[in-house]
């Protein structure tokens, strides 16, 4: 009776249903973050409401959006700094 067959199968499925509800919750962030950045866009256009408020919410919204910065060494920036 060998049982690895079935094992491996539902770790698959597993991995399977981590992916989905990853990428579900990936797309239900971005549908909400473009609906705040195309709402704080059109009221900061049309000056409707606080435009302090609408302001942040924008730029937290861009910040949430991009990724960090990285600063990418070389082989060579590495064993540069490392003589120093």
């Amino acid at each position: 009776m060998d049982t690895s067959g079935s094992h491996s199968k539902s770790l698959i499925t597993n991995d399977c249903a981590v992916t989905t509800s990853s990428l579900i919750l990936f797309v239900f962030q971005m549908f909400i973050i473009s609906i705040v950045v195309i709402m704080s866009i059109y009221n900061l256009t049309y000056n409707v409401g606080d435009t302090n408020m609408w302001t942040a919410l924008l730029s937290s919204s861009i910040g949430y959006i991009l990724p960090n910065p990285k600063i990418k060494f070389t082989d060579e920036t590495k064993k540069s700094s490392n003589n120093k």
